[in-house]
This record gives structure tokens, sequence and C-alpha cells, in this order.
């Protein structure tokens, strides 16, 4: 278990990565209303992803690499400009509230059990530089919310089972796309020459 004192009422930043840390995430790191940092990375966590919502100066949240289960929360915190849960066993579908977070830069759940597709609210997130939803259980036509995020600097939904054609404004809605991964899933047709705009 991630060790947690609530004496330390003033804490901004908490990095316990990269160690052995076994059972569950304490309920009471939801109490540390200062906090701006949490990375718990590289550990092997269990069971469900605490409420956070009170820890409104948090910009930063890294959970991933370890075995967490349940789905992601509709109240994570407003200020959040990180989010990263990959390499988990969280399932479910996105929540429609993560389009509240309109500070988020950077938001990764692949390899997961996610399933759906991406909610419209998404397309709030004007600021998302990177998005990584790889090795999911995802499904539909391409997210068309997606489509919306023009500061998209890396995007990867590969080995998903999206379908259908890859829409034909690709390149011109991403224009500042570096990295874009759509490999192992159900996409036919043409590859849509308007990439060449996303030079």
């Amino acid at each position: 278990m991630v060790p947690c004192s609530l004496h330390l009422t003033f804490l901004k930043v908490l990095v316990l990565s990269a160690n052995s840390f076994l059972g569950e995430i304490p309920m009471s790191l939801g109490h540390l209303h200062h906090l701006q940092m949490l990375d718990l990375n590289n550990n092997t966590l269990q069971g469900k992803i605490p409420a956070l919502a009170n820890c409104s100066k948090l910009t930063r949240l890294s959970m991933a690499w370890n075995q967490l289960t349940g789905e992601i929360p509709v109240d994570l915190p407003s200020r959040l400009e990180a989010l990263q849960l990959g390499a988990n066993n969280l399932t479910g579908t996105v929540p429609a509230s993560l389009g509240n977070i309109t500070t988020l830069k950077r938001f990764s759940f692949a390899v997961n059990n996610i399933e759906g597709s991406i909610p419209a609210e998404v397309a709030n997130l004007q600021g998302l530089q990177v998005l990584y939803v790889d090795l999911n259980k995802m499904l539909g036509p391409f997210p068309q919310p997606i489509l919306n995020l023009s500061n998209l600097v890396f995007l990867s939904i590969a080995s998903n089972n999206f379908s259908g054609v890859i829409p034909s404004s690709v390149g011109t809605s991403l224009p500042n796309l570096q990295q874009f991964g759509i490999g192992r899933n159900l996409f036919q047709e043409h590859v849509p020459s308007s990439l060449t705009n996303a030079s």
C-alpha cells in the first residue's frame, strides 16, 4: 500500500514511481488539497482510482503501469494538464466529464480495456497536444471529436476496433501532427491526401 499521512496537508509534490508498492491507493490522498503533482507510475497498485476532485490544484496525475481496475473517474481535478493512466486494467468508457478539464494537454489511457468511442465533449480540449488510446477495445468510426483538436501533436488510436474510413479532412483539421498512429484497426478505402497538410 502507498504510505499516506493526513498530517502532510501542505504537500505539493508526491513522487512514488518505480517502486514495488502493493495494494490499493489510499482514499486519504484526496485530502491533500495543496497537491500539484502525483506520480505513482510503475508499481503494482490495485483497486480503483481514488476520488481526487478535492485536490483542486493538481495539474499532473500519473498512475500508469500498475494493476488498477474500475473506470476512469468522472470527477477528476479540473486543473489537470497531464493525465496518464496507461497500462492498467481499467474498464468502462471515456467519461464525457473529461471535456470539462479544458487545461488538459496530455491524456493517455493506452493498454487498458476501455470500450466505446471518444465522447463529443472531448472536442472542448482545445489545448490537448498528446492523446494516446492504443490497445483498448474501442470501436465505431474514426472519432470525430478529435478533428476539433487542432493543437494535437501526437495522436495514436492504434490497436482498437475502429472502422470505416479515415475522414478526408484529417490533415487540414490536425495540421500540427508529428505522430499519427492508426494501425491494427479496421479502416478501409483511401488514405486521405489531406495528410500532406500536416507538414
